[in-house]
């Protein structure tokens, strides 16, 4: 059985412009700013960890029961679970390390403090 899982970007469209934009609350205050913006480009560490597939993830998805598949970047680092806990449930697979899981933390740290980004997963 495969699992996919996604991250993804919750934007908007202005029906002016026809553009893709997101919201930024960097300033303090909310500014509408094009997705064009570079500062919306994952940086090149973290893009290994943008389209993952594997049976471990079903770890990180628990919390989230059978009639979720989605939920924003926040919410997910929220909810991430310690690696003792991982390892546990998957046991002494290769698949998946420390690392990586460690590796995947810092990329949803990054992509909670743009605000826009959400997880997808798929069973």
């Amino acid at each position: 059985m495969g699992f996919d899982l996604y991250i993804i970007l919750n934007n908007f469209i202005d029906p002016e412009t026809g553009l893709a934009y997101v919201w930024d609350y960097s300033s303090g205050s909310m500014e509408k700013k094009l997705f064009m913006n570079l500062d919306y480009v994952v940086p090149e560490k973290f893009r290994l960890y943008l389209q993952q597939r594997g049976s471990h993830f079903i770890s990180y998805i628990k919390p989230f029961g059978e009639t979720c598949s989605q939920c924003s970047a926040e919410t997910f680092l929220d909810l991430y679970p310690k690696w003792t806990v991982v390892k546990k449930e998957i046991g002494n697979s290769d698949e998946w390390t420390k690392e990586d899981h460690d590796g995947f933390k810092k990329c949803l740290e990054w992509l909670v403090s743009k605000n826009v980004y959400g997880v997808s997963w798929s069973y």
